[in-house]
């Protein structure tokens, strides 16, 4: 589980976010289920099929979207990021491992690492395409402005 902390810029921010994330997904054909729950946003996304079964390599994304609780930070919400079945994909590519000679094992660990990867550029799209600044870019934005103003 990832949490990436991120500031507000609209009232209704957590909204566009949710929208980008379903559409991302949808984008690269996955199965989409999603919710809202007053201001909480739930995506869940996964691509299975009875080959990535076999090999392991089954990615289910679950995407929470909330205002934080604790905030540092005027607007600050956070966007937590899990991936479903990962560790179970990685036990079975070893017990199908027996029967194979070992190569669902390097295609679970495979899919686990490209699950990261696929992690990081939906941030990356979701920073580059709403425009989203993370808490510390933002407290690092208003030291440097006071500073400037102190001096």
């Amino acid at each position: 589980m990832t949490k990436h902390y991120f500031v507000a810029s609209e009232p209704d921010t957590l909204n566009q976010i949710y929208r980008q994330v379903v559409l991302w997904f949808k984008d690269k054909e996955y199965e989409v289920e999603s919710t809202q729950s007053g201001d909480v946003y739930l995506v869940q996304a996964a691509k299975t099929s009875w080959l990535r079964t076999v090999f392991g390599t089954n990615l289910a994304f679950k995407v929470n979207i909330y205002w934080s609780n604790v905030p540092t930070t005027a607007g600050e919400f956070i966007i937590e990021t899990r991936v479903g079945k990962w560790v179970r994909n990685i036990a079975g590519a070893g017990i199908t491992a027996m029967f194979t000679g070992g190569f669902t094992v390097f295609t679970g660990v495979a899919g686990a690492s490209w699950a990261l990867v696929l992690e990081r550029d939906l941030m990356n799209h979701l920073q580059n395409t709403l425009s989203l600044r993370r808490v510390s870019e933002t407290e690092t934005r208003a030291t440097s402005s006071s500073e400037t103003i102190n001096t």
